[in-house]
């Protein structure tokens, strides 16, 4: 630091030249681009980053250029600076600088939203009021509510948040889905808080500020206008049915979903609950609240090799009560060991070695504890116990004794676990098993270099009668319709989702309740709802929609929960099962609901 920086030089251009060097950057490689500035110039900064994570020796280039256009911390400089990539001493991007794509508003959202900050609000933990101007000694600020056609839950997520800027400029971001709306809208808005009493809060990282009254008030009034602006475009999409319409909608929704609880009875032999006796009240929604913790459990703390498993993630507040998940990420250390699919939240096992898996929120804020991961050679496995005797509807556990080159013994490993007949048994990632129907067969472990000696048996018996053996199901999940049909039933009110969110849907909070949405502001079903295209509530195109909605979710039902844990299928299992578990569903479908097909009656 003493000698590397703030020193004068002869020549500006010749200790850039050899600054550059050292980087292997020739100045030729952007000395078109830079050749103003550098005449302009009257210092220059070369910062270098040492040892990235997560790489081999390929570097994917243009996955980091992609990231980059929309990385949170970035977008501020893509706006003021001109900013090139170059590799192995040649301008990527075809040459051109990296610039924020635009963003196209919504309809009747095409100008910024301006909504002015009072000068005093209300701390939402202590309910005491804070001062936004650090009394009147600095001006008032104002949100900036910004729309995009597109959701930015995918395609434009890095640029999904509420960026801070103060009397230093940008200091930090939320992203969106952190705040506490309950609209679909919220995919669509984006913005900046502009107060300048905020300075004293910002981090070095620039992203989630420092917890305190005055940001906590501020992002309590973000999250309350975040909503009134969703609700706004919620009533202008807003179909509104006539009681004839939303009354039938609504008892063919309830018909559907007997048909779909005595389907997935006899599909999972117990599994959802007790017998036929109906799904009981859906569980309150976890409340939302400031993440202050986040946990993670592994079962087991070493895996087998081409092993896949979920672990489990909770979220706490300061109190340590459990509150609704947020967005937040995987990460890690070594992805040549282990790496987590975001999208399944699966962790996949690729070479032997350590490595630690964490969370964290998308602002790096806050991190869930560190679990060390060891992929291990494997020498033999052995399963004990190595014949068992379950009643239907209960569930036992094997263990896997493996013995590892070294001579130690564990078992303290996941594995993969397979029946030979899954009629008769289930069995999840840990070794747990579960008796479906009366009947023999075999169960046995491995990964992908070993495979257990002698596979163990198990005969399930019949069970002592309805509702009996170890019950820890929720009930049956509950599908409901969106739009003007069915209330949510924690809440009494009525649930909208825009067109982009997929026909079958669970917010964070449906899931904890066991709620499944079919939206019926999804393009096909406004098409297959509307009298005036020839179709409407009862046409035979709305039924068919309606039946396929209703496999959808009991396909995923069947392939994202195991009996016991609730563990997700590997991928492998996700692309040969997706197509059977299908067939068997349509094939029930236009056994039992052929009527209903045809003439709309309903099913018993």
């Amino acid at each position: 630091p003493e000698s590397g920086r703030d020193f004068e030089v002869g020549n500006l251009l010749d200790e850039l030249k050899k600054a550059l060097k050292r980087v292997r950057c020739p100045l030729r490689s952007i000395q078109q681009p830079s050749a103003e500035v550098i005449r302009m110039a009257e210092g220059f900064t070369i910062v270098t980053g040492v040892g990235p994570k997560g790489y081999g020796n390929k570097i994917p280039i243009k996955h980091m250029i992609e990231n980059l256009h929309e990385h949170p911390q970035i977008i501020r400089t893509l706006e003021m600076c001109k900013v090139y990539v170059v590799v192995n001493g040649k301008l990527a991007n075809q040459g051109k600088q990296l610039e924020l794509s635009p963003i196209k508003p919504m309809e009747g959202g095409e100008e910024p939203k301006v909504i002015p900050i009072p000068e005093v609000l209300s701390d939402p933990y202590s309910g005491e009021e804070v001062s936004t101007t650090d009394e009147n000694s600095l001006p008032s600020g104002a949100l900036i509510l910004r729309t995009s056609q597109v959701s930015m839950r995918w395609k434009k997520k890095g640029r999904h948040n509420i960026k801070y800027l103060a009397q230093s400029g940008y200091i930090g971001y939320t992203p969106v889905p952190e705040f506490d709306v309950s609209s679909s809208y919220c995919a669509h808005i984006y913005g900046e808080c502009q107060l300048q009493s905020l300075e004293p809060y910002k981090l070095n990282e620039r992203a989630r500020l420092a917890n305190s009254p005055l940001t906590r008030a501020v992002d309590q009034f973000i999250s309350e206008h975040i909503q009134k602006y969703a609700e706004e475009f919620e009533a202008q999409e807003k179909k509104r049915y006539d009681r004839e319409e939303k009354n039938a909608i609504s008892k063919i929704n309830e018909a559907l979903d007997h048909w779909k609880n005595r389907f997935l009875n006899e599909m999972f032999r117990g599994m959802w609950g007790p017998g036929d006796t109906g799904p009981p009240p859906p569980q309150p929604p976890l409340p939302s609240g400031k993440i202050e913790r986040i946990e993670i459990t592994f079962s087991h703390n070493k895996a087998g090799l081409g092993i896949r498993f979920r672990p489990t993630l909770r979220f706490f507040d300061e109190k340590n009560k459990r509150i609704r998940a947020v967005s937040f990420r995987w990460v890690s250390e070594d992805n040549n060991v282990a790496m987590v699919d975001e999208g399944l939240r699966i962790i996949s096992t690729f070479s032997y070695g350590k490595t630690n898996i964490y969370a964290e929120t998308l602002d790096g804020k806050v991190r869930s504890n560190v679990v060390p991961l060891e992929v291990v050679r494997i020498h033999e496995i052995n399963i004990i116990p190595n014949e068992i005797e379950i009643a239907a509807g209960s569930r036992k556990k094997f263990e896997a004794v493996c013995l590892l080159p070294t001579g130690e013994e564990t078992r303290d490993i996941y594995l993969e676990w397979t029946e030979d007949n899954s009629d008769i048994v289930g069995v999840s990632s840990s070794g747990s098993v579960f008796g479906f129907m009366p009947g023999e067969t075999l169960v046995t472990a491995h990964d992908d270099k070993c495979e257990a000696k002698n596979a163990a048996v198990v005969k399930v018996v019949p069970g002592e009668g309805r509702g009996r053996g170890d019950q820890r199901g929720r009930g049956y999940p509950l599908v409901l319709v969106s739009g003007d049909i069915d209330r949510d039933p924690s809440t009494g009110q009525y649930r909208y989702f825009s067109k982009e969110v997929p026909p079958v849907w669970q917010e964070p909070f449906d899931v904890e309740r066991n709620i499944w949405w079919i939206n019926s502001d999804a393009p096909l079903a406004q098409l297959y709802l509307d009298k005036n295209k020839g179709y409407g509530y009862q046409s035979r195109e709305w039924r068919m929609y309606h039946i396929e909605r209703y496999i959808d979710v009991i396909v995923q039902i069947a392939l994202t929960h195991e009996p016991i844990e609730r563990e997700s299928l590997s991928v492998n299992d996700w692309i040969m099962e997706w197509g059977s578990q299908v067939s068997q569903i349509q094939a029930a479908a236009a056994s039992d609901l052929s009527e209903f097909i045809s003439t709309g009656e309903l099913p018993e």
